[in-house]
């Protein structure tokens, strides 16, 4: 069976559906609530994929909630080698600043479905 690891912020964001789909494909799955579990035992390269989940804070943030650094640097290793990362809201946030890309709020609250567009 396939393994993906999934990086949880807060109890209320979770896979929800997402975990159904995760099974049908054959996937099992293991939540690290990072705000309060060590991630220093986690070999970055070891799950078939990552999943790092929303949470009500920013990749800016990292003063204030040192975990985020760590899960960066474990974002950047796979993808580093290639392994699948999945980020959501927050994830996606600590994807684009694992990757160099500059982060930062937009100075209100955002919450909800927005187009995505691919470019250079």
């Amino acid at each position: 069976m396939k393994t993906a690891v999934v990086f949880r912020h807060v109890p209320f964001e979770d896979l929800d559906s997402l975990g159904e789909t995760l099974l049908a494909k054959g996937y099992r799955w293991r939540y690290i609530d990072t705000p309060v579990q060590s991630l220093s035992a986690l070999d970055p390269l070891a799950d078939d994929v990552l999943i790092v989940l929303g949470g009500p804070i920013g990749v800016y943030e990292q003063s204030v909630y040192p975990f985020l650094e760590t899960e960066m640097r474990i974002i950047r290793e796979r993808l580093t080698h290639g392994k699948p990362v999945l980020g959501i809201c927050l994830g996606a946030q600590l994807m684009a600043a694992a990757l160099g890309a500059k982060v930062a709020s937009m100075g209100v609250k955002e919450i909800g479905y927005f187009p995505i567009t691919v470019s250079d």
